[in-house]
């Protein structure tokens, strides 16, 4: 469960900007997607911002069961930290209503988010209790 929970809070940032980044494809093909329905950004950066800041408890989950030792819950921390600090950047976009910057602050988090979850889970590997 805390795996699960750490891979579906996680996943909305990185869509947010990738839905940000084609926003106008979306809107081309008619789907749905929040940026396509809401242009102006405030919803997808409030969505973006509420699982960046959730990210950081659940990433502490598999510490909480016992599953890792606190060197976990600290690099957790931090690379938590790290997202957050790109998902507040990436609400830059309401301020900026240059296309290309904008595109750049959407780009910028999609990479951070790839990065984020492999040092995440390989931390979480390293750092595991065994309990046999």
């Amino acid at each position: 469960m805390a795996l699960f929970a750490i891979l579906f809070v996680w996943q909305f940032p990185h869509f947010m900007s990738i839905a940000w980044l084609y926003r106008d494809d979306y809107a081309r093909a008619g789907i749905r997607m929040l940026p396509a329905v809401r242009p102006d950004g405030w919803s997808t950066v409030a969505v973006a911002l509420f699982f960046a800041v959730l990210m950081i408890p659940v990433s502490l989950g598999p510490w909480h069961l016992g599953m890792t030792s606190l060197s976990y819950a600290v690099l957790a921390v931090a690379l938590g930290l790290f997202y957050l600090a790109y998902t507040i950047r990436f609400g830059r976009i309401l301020l900026d209503p240059v296309e290309e910057q904008s595109r750049r602050l959407a780009r910028d988090l999609l990479k951070v988010s790839v990065l984020y979850l492999p040092l995440l889970f390989t931390a979480l590997m390293l750092c595991a209790s065994a309990k046999y």
